[in-house]
């Protein structure tokens, strides 16, 4: 679960600064930046922090117009869908997986080694 996420533009004069602290699970780093890219804004630089309690995670971004973003409204979003990412993240991790998965030969292993 993503516990903070703040969006600053005072901090850099050159782009909008993303700032994340979140609980570290396996993947979230992955998942919040393919957000962010989801969202239309470029990734220029990141720092991702981790020990085995903690992720902190700060993302310089622009816009696909090469701005930073100043519009109330798509910083909203981009809070939220941040959120909402993190909280997926712990809910995929928590799901049951299905491990009864019927194995398949492939075909070219089926030429070199038929059945008898």
């Amino acid at each position: 679960m993503v516990r903070k996420v703040k969006v600053d533009n005072e901090v850099s004069d050159f782009f909008t600064v993303i700032e994340i602290h979140s609980p570290a699970t396996v993947g979230l780093a992955y998942t919040l930046a393919k957000q962010i890219f989801s969202l239309g804004l470029d990734i220029r630089f990141a720092r991702v922090n981790r020990d085995e309690e903690r992720l902190r995670g700060v993302f310089y971004v622009k816009d696909a117009g090469g701005q930073k973003i100043y519009e109330p409204d798509q910083i909203v979003e981009i809070r939220d869908r941040l959120m909402a990412a993190g909280n997926e993240e712990l809910r995929m991790k928590n799901e049951p997986v299905n491990l009864n998965v019927e194995r398949r030969t492939p075909r070219w292993m089926q030429t070199l080694y038929p059945k008898p």
